[in-house]
């Protein structure tokens, strides 16, 4: 295997890219444009993930039609700078779900959550 990019299904491509980019992450790919995306690739650093309008992965992928977004997963993500990934949650008023504290296992983190209900826990070391 070379490398493991999650693809979410979203309401709207356009306001995940938005909420993703507060975090650092970059459009690289964008279909079919920036006004009217049914799918994105957001990347920062070598972490991928893809963002598909939900009916668009619901129809290539039959099992998941009708299921509720916002999966029973985390996107863990290392990160260099958590105090800017923090800073960037609460300035945008994005849902903490758990706030910056220190773990048993020695990171520093914290979990916001996206547009759709997927969990995104920022650590750092």
């Amino acid at each position: 295997m070379i490398k493991l990019s999650p693809n979410l299904f979203v309401t709207s491509v356009k306001e995940s890219i938005a909420f993703y980019e507060k975090f650092g992450f970059k459009a690289e790919q964008v279909i079919p444009d920036a006004e009217n995306p049914i799918w994105a690739s957001v990347a920062s650093g070598n972490v991928e993930i893809m963002l598909q309008e939900k009916n668009s992965g619901m129809q290539e992928f039959a099992p998941l039609a009708g299921k509720q977004l916002g999966a029973t997963l985390t996107l863990f993500m290392q990160t260099e700078n958590i105090e800017n990934n923090y800073n960037a949650a609460k300035t945008n008023n994005f849902k903490i779900v758990n706030d910056l504290h220190k773990t048993f296992y020695g990171t520093s983190e914290f979990a916001v959550q996206d547009p759709d209900g997927y969990i995104c826990v920022f650590a750092s070391k």
